[in-house]
């Protein structure tokens, strides 16, 4: 009998131990806004009033004020955001890449420890197909074309109004910031003046736009812009561009025509796209308050850890690019981080350390009280929240074509980038140089150099550890959805 009765009672204290840890566990939002610059938020600095509700959020959460994505570009920001490895390690850096199934994300983490898992997505580079839906019980994709936050959010009241019986991690991206830039009637000239000729000549002068489109595709745009405000050549734009002159991509802008070069780009014109991109932020802004709302009504505002953020940002020309994916200037990977925690726990609180997506999953996993995985290159933000500690120093980089383009480095006194197409680098003094406008790297070669021994060292150690992607065919749907988003022609 005792030997029956041990067995029992081992039994049932385990049970109570999970029951007692799962009662201790708090729902997880993770909401993603593709294409957000931090430095157009209220809660940042910005001078235009285009965030409230989420200047709001700050005031009740942590702010994270250097927080920076590990590539410029949607997907393998957000597999970064998801895994917390690097994307030289998890290689998904090319739109034909897919996520290596061995590679776990922090879906897989808490599902496993009884969480229920459900994500509603813009699709694009957050369809399912290159790997995301690892660990969800639920992975809502809609067309980026047909609807925006939004219609996401009808079916996520849809999903919060039969809610899971145990804690949940719900995970919500949207492209509502993205190019091309044109949100409602009421928000798109909020901050600007219409300016009809330049979406007239553009609908014009070039064959490659969706039928409707008030601007065109993100690689036209850029060329129209750079060459007309900046005195750069063709051959240089290829050159900044791509890194390979003449690919697919860029033979394919000039197949436009010629005429397309007698846009009087101008600085006028690169303001009124500005005014139209926060535009959409101030449009934006009122669907993360639907949100918030929702998540109120349900009873789970004051009971979860809310993450708000966003997988890069956005080029206006601050260093010659426009739109993103080209570049790791600060401008193209700062994005903005809020963390709100259940109740008011560090509420107001404000991080001024270097951080970074790749350290989302390690924040949740230790809010959770859940071990941390070998294999993650993060770190958790938690003890951040109760320190004015500097952070650790952060990684950035870009491939193109399955090759490193650019790589950068960035402590809380120095940003460091290397071209790996020009084979140079660059060096900014961030107290005094924020913005990465002036290049010190000939007045400080030490530095420079030790900077670029850690990150080629860093760059060997990735390429030991990284883990092989799987190649995914691309079939028509998503060339659509891509296409919409400015991506592919």
């Amino acid at each position: 009998m005792k030997k029956i009765v041990i067995p029992l009672i081992l039994f049932s204290l385990f049970a109570l131990f999970l029951s007692c840890r799962k009662d201790n566990c708090r729902n997880i939002i993770l909401i993603s806004i593709d294409t957000l610059r931090a430095d157009h938020l209220g809660c940042y600095g910005y001078s235009r009033d285009t965030s409230p509700n989420i200047d709001a959020l700050a005031r009740e959460g942590v702010l994270f004020r250097r927080c920076y994505a590990q590539s410029s570009w949607t997907l393998p920001s957000h597999i970064t955001m998801l895994s917390s490895l690097y994307p030289s390690v998890h290689r998904v850096t090319g739109n034909q890449d897919k996520l290596n199934p061995s590679v776990t994300l922090v879906s897989e983490l808490l599902k496993k420890e009884g969480y229920a898992t459900a994500a509603f997505v813009n699709g694009g580079y957050l369809r399912p197909e290159y790997g995301y839906a690892q660990g969800f019980d639920l992975y809502d994709s809609i067309e980026a074309s047909e609807g925006k936050l939004h219609h996401i959010l009808s079916r996520v009241k849809a999903w919060l109004e039969a809610p899971p019986d145990r804690p949940f991690f719900l995970f919500v991206h949207c492209y509502d910031v993205h190019e091309p830039y044109d949100p409602a009637p009421p928000f798109k000239f909020k901050f600007v003046e219409k300016r009809p000729e330049i979406d007239t000549f553009l609908l014009e002068h070039t064959g490659l736009l969706k039928e409707g489109a008030e601007v065109p595709c993100e690689a036209i745009r850029k060329f129209l812009l750079l060459h007309k405000t900046l005195p750069i050549k063709k051959a240089d734009f290829l050159n900044i561009q791509t890194g390979k002159p003449f690919s697919d991509e860029t033979r394919r802008i000039f197949e436009c025509g010629e005429d397309l070069l007698d846009f009087q780009g101008s600085d006028t014109d690169l303001q009124y796209l500005i005014g139209c991109y926060d535009g959409g932020i101030r449009a934006l802004d009122r669907e993360v308050e639907a949100l918030f709302s929702m998540l109120r009504q349900n009873g789970l505002w004051d009971d979860s850890m809310i993450i708000f953020t966003s997988d890069h940002g956005e080029e206006f020309v601050e260093h010659g690019g426009l739109g993103h994916g080209y570049s790791v200037y600060q401008e193209a990977v700062q994005c903005p981080l809020i963390i709100k925690f259940p109740g008011d726990a560090h509420r107001g609180k404000e991080v001024q350390g270097i951080t970074g997506l790749i350290d989302i999953m390690p924040t949740i996993l230790d809010f959770c009280h859940l071990p941390l995985p070998e294999e993650m290159q993060g770190s958790s933000l938690l003890p951040l929240t109760d320190t004015d500690a500097a952070g650790p120093e952060i990684y950035a980089e870009l491939s193109r074509m399955g090759n490193l383009t650019f790589s950068s480095i960035r402590s809380n006194k120095w940003s460091y980038i290397w071209s790996h197409v020009r084979e140079t680098g660059e060096l900014y003094y961030l107290p005094e140089d924020p913005g990465e406008a002036l290049n010190v790297i000939a007045d400080n070669g030490r530095i420079a150099d030790a900077y670029k021994k850690q990150l080629f060292e860093f760059i060997e150690t990735s390429r030991q550890n990284a883990y092989q992607p799987e190649t995914l065919q691309l079939d028509p749907e998503l060339k659509k959805e891509l296409a919409a988003l400015g991506y592919m022609n």
